[in-house]
């Protein structure tokens, strides 16, 4: 899914500019979607989950939060996904609870203290 994706991404402050835009290769060929994907990420560290609104499949939404190690690096990221409508409207706040801390309790087992 693609949140899950956005989660590692983000999550990763190791990865420079140069090398997310490689990872990001496909999406070269819209020209602003470079900088609005780095703000996106931004926002989703302040607020600790990624979003994905129909980025992949018309209809479906995800939403995905990182999982840390004892050393604070990222190692995982897990995700929750379904019919938009259901996830982003009818269970937002309930589905972003369950997500991130989920995410937090498997950190904790991994030994991370943040």
């Amino acid at each position: 899914m693609a949140s899950r994706f956005k989660a590692l991404l983000k999550a990763d402050l190791e990865l420079t500019r140069t090398r997310w835009k490689k990872a990001l290769g496909v999406l070269r060929s819209h020209p602003n979607v470079d900088e609005a994907l780095f703000e996106e990420l931004e926002r989703s560290l302040e607020q600790g989950y990624a979003v994905s609104d129909e980025d992949v499949t018309p209809g479906i939404a995800s939403l995905g939060a990182p999982v840390f190690d004892y050393t604070g690096r990222i190692r995982a990221a897990v995700s929750i996904g379904g019919l938009r409508p259901l996830l982003l409207d009818e269970m937002r706040d309930e589905a972003i609870e369950l997500l991130v801390t989920g995410a937090r309790d498997i950190s904790a087992a991994l030994g991370h203290t943040a």
